[in-house]
């Protein structure tokens, strides 16, 4: 019966952390989507439009690997 609990228990505490880490994923993420739109938006105000290019095509690389 101990067993059981503990094995239950250890189920539930992965779980909690593949939630936490899923989730600090995606926040990690979104950061990197935040800071590629603001590279691009100031390239693009310094009128260097193929170098904000380049870089949105770097950034997207990164982001969807």
């Amino acid at each position: 019966m101990k067993l059981d609990g503990f094995v239950a228990g250890h189920d539930v505490q992965t779980n909690t952390v593949q939630n936490n880490m899923s989730s600090f994923i995606s926040e990690f993420r979104m950061s990197r989507i935040f800071s590629f739109i603001s590279s691009v938006h100031i390239a693009v105000s310094k009128k260097k439009i193929s170098n904000a290019l380049i870089i949105s095509r770097k950034a997207c690389t990164r982001i969807f690997l």
